[in-house]
């Protein structure tokens, strides 16, 4: 298999209906948009993967990776972070991109995202690609299972060292993740920063 010659990747900020703009990372191509939807703390980053020209991805579709609202480049308003919200940004740019239909692709956060739109638009999503999409939670704490107990606590976890040094962050992230890749680590420390408190 020879090498492929890497497509350019366009970086848009995109006003919606919502009155946010969201950042995003295109790579044209022809037929359905896919729509990327990272998790919590994530970023377009997440999707770089699907980017190596080596074998090549989705050879010849348009991607879409998007900063969820508060994540990333994208705007980060001191409120507005139901799932409602991000369900209403991602709906208005399905709309914007102006394709008649796209697929989403959501990892945790984005494919509970990626599943409400769904619900809400059947007619414009074309299929829907999940990995890990939550479970819902009980809405009493102490019926959480071990793991969605320890997930819980890093999310706090994360929440109580955004704000230091990103030399700090990488450092505790691998404190707490010893075979975590240092570059994956720097990765994650930085979508760990650039995510709004709210």
């Amino acid at each position: 298999m020879g090498t492929s010659e890497p497509i350019p990747l366009i970086h848009r900020r995109i006003p919606l209906s919502t009155g946010v703009q969201l950042h995003g990372v295109e790579r044209r191509g022809r037929g359905t948009p896919i729509v990327c939807l990272h998790g919590i703390w994530g970023s377009w980053r997440n999707w770089l993967p699907l980017l190596d020209p080596d074998p090549c991805v989705l050879p010849g579709r348009p991607l879409f990776m998007v900063d969820l609202r508060g994540h990333g480049a994208s705007d980060k308003p001191a409120s507005g972070y139901a799932l409602r919200d991000y369900v209403a940004d991602i709906i208005a740019l399905v709309e914007t991109l102006g394709a008649p239909r796209a697929v989403l692709a959501g990892h945790s956060l984005g494919a509970l995202i990626a599943l409400a739109v769904a619900r809400s638009v059947p007619e414009r999503i074309a299929a829907l690609v999940l990995e890990d999409p939550p479970l819902p939670l009980p809405n009493d704490p102490r019926h959480l299972d071990p793991f969605w107990q320890s997930f819980a606590e890093a999310l706090f976890g994360l929440a109580a060292i955004k704000h230091r040094p990103l030399d700090e962050v990488v450092a505790q992230i691998r404190e707490w993740l010893p075979d975590l890749p240092l570059d994956k680590a720097q990765e994650y420390a930085t979508s760990v920063i650039e995510t709004a408190d709210g």
